[in-house]
């Protein structure tokens, strides 16, 4: 009974981070000095193998998923630098439906080729931002204010870092 219950733990750690990112943040493949492939490696019949970075708007890495034949093993986030797992994350729903409501009323429209990725402490202070997909850096702009603004009135202190994925 209690390797079951560890196996549902360790499934659902792999699994918390299931919504898709856009392929607009894939990042390109890296080859060695060999012309092998290094990351975002596509095999023969199109499946998803190897590590997986996705980069927000400036190119830089924020995401990496390892994969397995199109299954998701693991997947990071970057805060400050560091690959973190999202096993040791939370994932804030109430926090993702406030802020999607938020953002629409403001004008900001997410959809499958836009999204925010969102990182907080555990006091609830916004860590990280990634904007991932097709956004302008003035709209970069325009949703860090919008952010800020949010914040200074709400906040969604926890036991541990949370992230959202709008």
């Amino acid at each position: 009974m209690k390797n079951a219950i560890l196996l549902l733990l360790l499934l659902g750690a792999t699994n918390l981070f299931g919504q898709e990112i856009t392929k607009e943040a894939s990042q390109d493949a890296q080859l060695d000095e060999h012309g092998n492939f290094l990351n975002n490696i596509t095999d023969k019949q199109g499946l998803k193998q190897g590590d997986w970075f996705y980069v927000d708007i400036y190119g830089k890495q924020v995401v990496k998923k390892v994969m397995s034949n199109n299954d998701t093993k693991s997947t990071a986030l970057k805060v400050n630098n560091e690959w973190v797992d999202v096993s040791e994350l939370d994932n804030n729903i109430d926090l993702e439906k406030a802020l999607s409501t938020e953002l629409k009323d403001k004008g900001i429209l997410l959809n499958e080729n836009r999204q925010v990725l969102l990182v907080f402490n555990e006091e609830g202070q916004l860590i990280s931002t990634a904007l991932l997909g097709k956004w302008t850096k003035e709209e970069d702009a325009e949703l860090t204010q919008i952010l800020e603004s949010y914040f200074q009135d709400n906040a969604y202190p926890s036991d541990k870092k949370n992230y959202i994925l709008l």
